[in-house]
């Protein structure tokens, strides 16, 4: 009985680790505009893709495109950033690279300084017209 137990533990484990196997992962995605993508993870299964309208969950790490330096991440705050896609609540380049996002794929978007923060940039955290990369 001990002994079925273990194996039916093993099996669960197999069958949790084979749903983490980044498949289907391509290479750059162009959106157009200069916005673009890569998938470093997609689950096996997606079965329900983000669009216009959804409220999704999401962590990130906001760097500069010239020299990495992060400008902000959600892991600051503990809590992922919470939003509705499509309604301009975030930067252009960030609504328009989240679509089309599976529940735990993993994406590296590059957002030109025009859908991003464009010539006014933030303060000294982001220079004016500055590429970023989430």
């Amino acid at each position: 009985r001990q002994f079925r137990k273990i194996i039916m533990m093993l099996v669960d484990l197999v069958l949790l680790s084979l749903c983490f196997i980044p498949l289907g992962v391509k290479g750059e995605v162009d959106l157009g505009d200069g916005l673009s993508f890569v998938t470093t993870f997609m689950p096996q299964e997606c079965k329900y893709q983000a669009e216009t309208g959804d409220i999704i969950h999401y962590h990130y790490v906001g760097r500069l495109g010239h020299n990495g330096q992060v400008f902000g991440q959600s892991f600051d705050y503990n809590s992922p950033y919470i939003v509705a896609l499509g309604h301009g609540r975030i930067i252009a380049g960030m609504d328009r690279g989240l679509m089309g996002t599976c529940l735990w794929e993993r994406r590296k978007i590059t957002i030109p300084p025009h859908l991003g923060y464009g010539e006014r940039g933030v303060g000294k955290l982001i220079a004016p017209n500055s590429t970023l990369v989430f």
